[in-house]
């Protein structure tokens, strides 16, 4: 085996190295638009709650953000189940409670 043999293989691998974990997630993560709408009209996410997504959101990445962080999602739309957002004072709020 040549030097140069040697580095173009280095670099082949240096580089299937590093697009592996991106093909895997796209692999893994085949939402399709109908599968998106039909999820967020089921209001599954919504925790029991009236919310009611904008027409401008992009369900594919709604329901992503949503599986990805699940449990962040679910105690935000528990704190908004369990509040009076009408006469809640300005401010932050720690989630983490609810």
């Amino acid at each position: 085996m040549t030097t140069k043999y040697l580095i173009r293989l280095f670099a082949i691998c240096f580089i299937l190295q590093g697009i592996t974990p991106v093909i895997y997630a796209q692999v893994k993560d085949n939402v399709t638009q109908e599968m998106a709408t039909e999820w967020a009209k089921a209001k599954s996410w919504s925790g029991g709650t009236d919310l009611k997504l904008h027409q401008s959101t992009n369900t594919i990445e709604f329901y992503r953000q949503y599986h990805a962080n699940r449990t962040v999602w679910d105690k935000v739309f528990q704190f908004i189940k369990e509040q009076d957002l009408n006469t809640l004072a300005p401010g932050k709020y720690p989630i983490d409670r609810w």
